[in-house]
């Protein structure tokens, strides 16, 4: 007995019926944070500091820190603001714009600075 393949269409609609099913993942920090931005502002309008935004969101359940809190909500601002995301500082490991190291800082084969225990 053969089973027979479904249309694509059918398996788009599944598919898509599928993936705008809810699942059972918490939100992240992020869009928590990004969802309380209106009540995040009107808190920091009413004086109370990044710090203790955290503290109390942290006291209801949600575990985050003031750094994690502050960057989230920046995002969101500029996002927001129609402002585009800032760019990522990138680091490469042979960039031509940084000076190699000179001979005369580092240790030569007999120093024994490097150690941490005297000889």
């Amino acid at each position: 007995m053969a089973t027979q393949t479904p249309s694509i269409e059918t398996l788009k609609r599944g598919l898509n019926d599928f993936a705008s099913a809810a699942t059972d993942r918490p939100p992240t920090i992020r869009q928590m944070v990004h969802d309380l931005h209106e009540e995040i502002e009107a808190a920091l309008r009413a004086r109370r500091t990044f710090a203790q935004i955290a503290e109390h969101l942290t006291s209801q359940g949600v575990k985050v820190s003031q750094s994690s809190l502050q960057l989230y909500h920046r995002e969101r601002r500029r996002e927001l603001a129609g402002d585009p995301p800032p760019e990522r500082a990138r680091t490469s490991k042979s960039s031509a714009s940084s000076p190699a190291p000179s001979a005369a800082s580092a240790p030569n084969a007999t120093s024994t600075a490097r150690f941490k225990r005297p000889l």
